[in-house]
């Protein structure tokens, strides 16, 4: 095989780590063509006591080597393994035959129709494989052991070691559930284990549709997150196809599915990615780990990203924890029958409501507004040009709100009180109360139009005195504030807005409010209904919160500008209506040409299904208003579907611990004088997140590139 050509700078960054489709049709062919687009490897990391090929650990991985993964797409069964895997294998030799690391991915074994085979039997077989064929094997089967099936995760070295294995936590859904018992809410100790080729981690099937495990699994360390899955459940083809992308992204990570009947996917964090052919048995990628550490190396005082420094892990843990306790402890089931009893109990349990049956309606429209409003407000008559925002936004809804089946409005952050400030006495200036005539006239405008409507203030707050909230109010058709939630992801970590958030002064605020404020939703006739604001899309916790507590639609009020971010943030729409099975509302603020503005938004608010499927979208960054049908018949039936419904198998109780190590911003770090920002930027170094940053190096978390 001849060298590769050398990659200029700008290729490197936009290739290195990126899956490259190919198939094992041709492997010889695929290998090549990744060979000539990818990255030049870095130099080779140090070797363990069984060297390189044998699968040697490379000391603390900060001299890691890239690595050729062959993401398997065919059948095989945990009885046999080498029927299946043996001719594969003997084909990736000749394929692969020059690099010096390979890794195989398979896809969750088919399903025991009978007993399921003995873990070590299994293990033992795809060991002599692994041996045989140079190479390292990940993949998952049910098994058993000590008396009892369990469908588990696996990684074997070159050498045939076990490196890693992972008992499932939720159960099997694609083949109809298996008959064998998972961990559900039992605490876990996440691991990662080190590589020649970068530190690995490994969640099976659909434990990698819950945010909190795949989290814990990257405060372990991983770099490449291995999911070795068995099959999309049908209707599930089209978001699957983007959760590697949209995983790595949200935690600065790669992501390998590895799923039978082309179900193979590769992403990492700038959402570029390969996927699989149906009629191929494989797809081969490469991973540079190196491309990675060099990512989360990186704090840019002009970009929003390397999110997982920016996560409130303390708020969250407790806040899981809390939800934990609230839930009455459940033995794993065994067997089919069980399952699908546990399933359809957990199902009944979400379905209970306050809102009488009778008053639930089955549809209705939604106003979707994107105003084009003044931001920020001027220092002179700044409380007349604010409440001139807010006429501004209700006249441009406009009759529309008074239509029959017109039940819910959205306007979006940042249309009302504007953004740009800098100082806390410049934002305060801005800030209304809830008793406020801001707030009232918004009361009012819902009352007269019989219609719920959802609307984000900086808020100020006579108990907290000093401080500014970003806030959301949830207003039902008679004027009454049912719900407010304060933001509680915020820029102020990276001193872009002087905020307070809830995790800033935990302690006071849990004290005033109770822990459940934190992640409060509201019962309807329009359904259960919780709000998230702007940046809060970026982290899975935040929905997923919402979602525990029974969520069924989820409002974002949010300001985006022109931006790197923008198609990813589209994505991560997707993937939180999806992972949530809940309708997703996004209103974006507008922007209008005529008025000077210092954030320029992009506009195009979406409607996202509870399929992840976008469903309309202001084709514009102008101001407008879309209508959109909110069908919640549809949702409650698709929730029955117990193939589809993943969201009821989170159990916080697996990894709250995960959250509580001390790793990212801690709570109550603005408890001390409201008026001085501790996170405020100091030069070119963003003290709350780069103080993060050196933690997780110093904790392992990250690695530093060679």
């Amino acid at each position: 095989m001849s060298d590769p050509p050398r990659l200029t700078r700008r290729q490197t960054l936009q290739l290195a780590g990126a899956g490259l489709a190919a198939g094992a049709a041709d492997l010889a062919a695929a290998a090549g063509r990744g060979a000539t687009r990818s990255a030049p490897s870095p130099r080779r990391a140090a070797t363990g006591d069984g060297g390189d090929d044998a699968g040697g650990v490379a000391g603390d991985g900060s001299g890691a080597d890239a690595v050729r993964c062959l993401l398997v797409q065919r059948s095989w069964d945990g009885a046999d393994p080498s029927v299946a895997l043996a001719p594969l294998l003997a084909r990736l030799d000749t394929a692969f035959a020059d690099e010096p690391h390979r890794l195989v991915l398979l896809p969750q074994a088919d399903a025991p129709v009978a007993a399921a085979p003995a873990a070590s039997h299994t293990l033992d077989a795809l060991a002599a494989l692994a041996r045989r064929h140079r190479c390292w094997v990940a993949g998952a089967a049910t098994l058993d052991a000590d008396g009892g099936a369990r469908t588990t995760g696996f990684l074997l070295d070159a050498a045939g070691r076990r490196r890693l294995l992972v008992p499932k936590a939720t159960p099997d859904l694609a083949d109809g559930f298996a008959a064998a018992s998972a961990t559900l809410a039992a605490p876990r100790r996440f691991e990662a284990v080190a590589t020649p080729f970068g530190v690995l981690g490994l969640l099976p099937g659909e434990d990698l549709l819950i945010p909190g495990l795949v989290r814990a699994v990257v405060y372990a360390g991983a770099e490449l997150l291995l999911a070795p899955f068995a099959a999309a459940p049908p209707g599930t083809a089209e978001a699957l196809a983007e959760l590697p992308a949209s995983i790595g992204y949200e935690n600065w990570c790669a992501v390998a599915i590895a799923a039978r009947a082309g179900g193979a996917r590769y992403g990492d964090l700038t959402l570029d990615g390969a996927g699989g052919d149906a009629t191929l048995d494989a797809v081969a990628v490469r991973f540079d780990p190196q491309w990675v550490r060099r990512a989360r190396a990186k704090i840019s005082p002009d970009l929003y990203d390397n999110f997982p420094l920016w996560l409130r892990d303390e708020l969250f843990g407790r806040i899981f924890e809390h939800q934990a306790a609230a839930r009455a402890p459940v033995a794993s089931p065994a067997t089919r029958e069980a399952w699908r009893a546990e399933a359809g109990r957990r199902v009944r349990l979400r379905e209970q409501r306050r809102t009488p049956s009778g008053e639930l309606l089955d549809s209705y429209l939604a106003l979707v507004a994107q105003p084009a409003t003044l931001s920020p407000l001027p220092v002179e008559g700044r409380r007349a040009a604010l409440m001139q925002n807010l006429e501004t936004a209700l006249a441009q809804v406009g009759r529309i709100a008074a239509a029959p089946n017109a039940r819910l409005a959205l306007f979006p952050e940042f249309c009302f009180t504007g953004a740009g400030y800098r100082t806390v006495p410049d934002l305060l200036s801005a800030s209304v109360e809830a008793g406020g005539p801001e707030v009232s006239r918004l009361r009012e405008w819902a009352r007269d139009n019989s219609i719920h409507v959802a609307a984000e203030f900086m808020e100020a707050d006579p108990a907290f005195p000093g401080r500014s909230f970003n806030s959301a109010f949830f207003i039902d058709d008679r004027g009454e504030i049912l719900l407010r939630h304060r933001k509680l992801q915020c820029v102020d970590v990276y001193g872009a807005l002087p905020d307070t958030t809830p995790g800033s002064i935990y302690d006071q605020y849990v004290a005033k409010h109770g822990v459940e404020d934190l992640y409060r939703i509201v019962d309807t006739p329009l359904g259960k209904i919780g709000v998230i604001i702007c940046f809060e899309i970026v982290f899975p916790e935040v929905a997923r919160a919402l979602a525990n507590a029974g969520a069924e639609l989820i409002l974002q009020l949010t300001a985006e500008g022109f931006g790197s971010n923008r198609p990813a943030w589209h994505q991560l729409r997707r993937k939180r209506a999806f992972e949530n099975q809940a309708y997703l509302l996004c209103s974006n603020k507008g922007y209008d040409a005529t008025k000077r503005e210092a954030w320029i938004s992009y506009g195009e608010s979406q409607m996202i299904d509870f399929r992840g499927r976008e469903r309309d979208r202001i084709g514009h960054n102008g101001p407008g208003v879309m209508v959109v049908p909110v069908d919640m018949a549809s949702l409650r039936a698709a929730r029955r579907d117990l193939r589809l419904n993943t969201a009821i198998w989170d159990e916080p109780g697996a990894y709250a611990g995960a959250y509580l190590q001390g790793l990212g911003i801690a709570n109550n770090g603005w408890r001390g004088d409201p008026g001085q920002n501790p996170y405020a930027r100091v030069g070119e170094r963003v003290t709350g997140l780069a103080d993060v940053q050196d933690r997780f190096y110093a904790r392992g978390v990250y690695l530093r590139p060679a």
